[in-house]
Order: C-alpha cells, then structure tokens, then sequence
C-alpha cells in the first residue's frame, strides 16, 4: 500500500488480492464460515486521496476506471470507505480528528469479483487518515478497526502473502516470492460473496486433518516459489458452488484449461467467491502474450496482466515512495 503525502493531503494505492487455496472447515457461531486461506496482494489498485477540509464533514466521491462499473459502489454511508473513515475518527483523541476529509476514490478493481477491493480500500482509509489525522494509532488498534468492518479487511493492512484463519482475520505473514505473475479474468457480470456462500454444502468435505496436510503442502510450495507446483496444488472450495451460478465464469474457466492444456498456464481457478477467474504463468511474457490471446477470444471481459506484490512497512503504515 503506497503512499504520497503532504501537511493537508495524502494519497495510498490500496492493491487487489487473489485467493490460492481457499477451504472451508463448517460455520461458526456468529455465522461465518471457518476457513483457511493463503492470500497475495497483487499490482490492480484502487487510489484513494485525501485532503483535510475546513469543517468536520467526511465526503466520498467515487470515480471509475470503467464505465460500465459507475454504480458498482455506493459513495453514502454504507461504503466501507466511510464507514472506516467513522470508526478511525471514533478511537481518535478528541483533539486529533476535528477536521473532516475529501475522499476521492479512483476506483480500478472490479466490484463483486472476489478481489477484495471494498475490503483493501478501507484499509487504506484506516492507515491513511492515521497518518492525515496523525492519530498515532498503533498496528493492532488499527487491526482491531478493520476486523469490525470486514473479515479481509485486517489482511490489507499489510498486504503481501499471508495464511489467514477464523473468518479471515487472524493473519500470519509468509515470506513468499513477490514476483508470480497472473493473468485475472473479471466476466461482465458479478457473484454476490453472501449468495455464494448460502449455496454452500460441506457434507462432502474430507476430514480436518486432511485439509491441514493439504493447506501445510501448498504453503511449502507458495514459500520455495516453485511455479509449476503452485499451479498444480491451487484449491478454492467455493468453485464448485460458483460456476453454475454464473455461465461466463464458466466460459473463462474453459479458456484457462485451454492455456494450460497449451503448457502456457501452471494453473487456474476461481477468486475468494468470484467472479474473477485467474491463471498463474511462469513468466511476465507467458502472461502478458495469454491475457493477448484471451482480451482477442472473449470481447466484453476485462484481463489484467499483474504480479504479487510484497508487505508493506507496519512502523509507518504504508511505503513512502
């Protein structure tokens, strides 16, 4: 997460995340699922600025990479942006955060495609107005704000590689390449993440400690960088209840298969609940020459051409550059 300062004005780049192995271990008290996950962030940002104004008013406007996504978000106050931007200001000494914000989010990351991006634009709000504010807010008081707005929403705060648990908010670091490079196909239409998962059934899930040795394996792999049994190894339980939900998931899927098929593509599959579909390649040309190919074979997606990306300094709460 990138940041740009002055006095009274600050911009953070706030990154997508991809899911590459994503199981679900039953659901909880509270009424999320159980899970285990590795996560990277990757090179697809959202911008968000801010600059301070002369009263305490927070505003957000939105504005869209994509025409066809203006309306995707909602710029009142149910957007997270905001609802961060509140609980930031809700924690603060009384003296810190009197002076409200103009918030402009340049919105890149597709919405409702299992990227993340409502999740990691909140947390550039927590460490951004931190900073703007000089709020002096420490790493687990701003984790204790993001886990109450959202389960991804803790793991943005650092970005990077992390294996991730409960329902996504316990979050431990993995010193993984930052250098995989993807291929992400967002279809025209969209998943609802609480549709999905309410199409969810696990009485044919295999046993707990199955899925440790599983999940252990894939981390050995995600660690020593080995492309190709990274691709091979790559799971999302949540695949199988998505793709008769939404026939262009389906459609993207099959020209993934075909890469693959092709030995151009290690491995592909479906984003935290989707829509989006990616493939992983062994190199920047093998996935810049498939997404090519793919923007040709199927008018009216979009292809992102990206790599992952590393952690973000916690001492000051993003990278200066």
């Amino acid at each position: 997460m990138n940041l740009f300062h002055d006095s009274i004005a600050l911009a953070v780049l706030a990154p997508a995340k991809v899911n590459w192995y994503l199981e679900l271990l039953g659901k909880r008290d509270d009424g999320f699922h159980q899970i285990e996950t590795f996560m990277s962030t990757v090179s697809l940002y959202d911008t968000l600025s801010f600059t301070l104004r002369d009263d305490d008013r927070l505003a957000l406007t939105v504005k869209y990479e994509h025409a066809e996504e203006v309306g995707s978000v909602p710029d009142g106050p149910s957007n997270l942006v905001l609802k961060a931007a509140e609980a930031v200001r809700a924690v603060c000494p009384s003296n810190v955060a009197q002076r409200g914000v103009d918030i402009v989010l340049h919105k890149r990351i597709p919405s409702a495609a299992g990227l993340g991006g409502a999740s990691s634009d909140a947390a550039a709000t927590i460490k951004g107005l931190n900073v703007l504010w000089k709020a002096a807010l420490d790493m687990r008081q701003m984790h204790d704000i993001a886990a109450e707005l959202g389960s991804d929403v803790p793991f943005f705060l650092t970005g990077g590689t992390a294996f991730c648990e409960g329902r996504g908010e316990l979050i431990s670091p993995i010193n993984a390449p930052s250098s995989h490079w993807l291929v992400i196909g967002k279809p025209p239409t969209g998943l609802s993440t609480p549709h999905v998962f309410s199409r969810v059934s696990l009485a044919d899930s295999p046993p707990v400690s199955r899925l440790q040795e599983t999940s252990a394996e894939f981390g050995l792999r995600l660690v020593d960088g080995r492309v190709t049994a990274t691709g091979r190894l790559l799971f999302n339980r949540l695949q199988r209840f998505a793709l008769p939900m939404n026939e262009e998931v389906a459609e993207v899927r099959k020209e993934f298969q075909l890469l693959q098929e092709m030995g151009r593509c290690s491995g592909h599959q479906l984003s935290g609940s989707g829509s989006s579909y990616f493939g992983l390649f062994r190199s920047k040309r093998l996935a810049t020459n498939s997404a090519v190919r793919l923007r040709g074979r199927m008018p009216g997606f979009r292809f992102y051409c990206c790599h992952t990306t590393g952690a973000v300094d916690t001492s000051c709460g993003a990278t200066a550059v």
